[in-house]
């Protein structure tokens, strides 16, 4: 799990540090030397890694360039181009 750290340093200066543990304790073990304002766990963060043929990218790029040009917002974009593919490479980006 990851947790967004906010931390008081020595010097009297705040900081945000996102870091990955197990559990809260572990979070404050890791900083023993300073103080600790707040602990907020966050959701895992999800990668996704597709790997596209050239070809595919630039399909997939002229795509969201012409619907982007036609007034779309990005989200809607992606969404249409989503619901349009047959290519499961791309709906997993979209």
């Amino acid at each position: 799990m990851f947790y967004k750290c906010k931390i008081l340093d020595e010097t009297g200066n705040i900081f945000l540090k996102t870091i990955e543990a197990k559990s809260e304790n572990e979070v404050i073990d890791r900083f023993k030397n300073e103080i600790i304002i707040e602990i907020i766990p966050i959701k895992e963060k999800v990668e996704y890694k597709v790997k596209l043929k050239k070809i595919e990218l630039q399909r997939l790029f002229s795509q969201l360039s012409n619907l982007l040009y036609s007034g779309i917002p990005i989200l809607g974009a992606f969404k249409i181009i989503e619901e349009e593919t047959e290519n499961r490479k791309i709906k997993k980006i979209a």
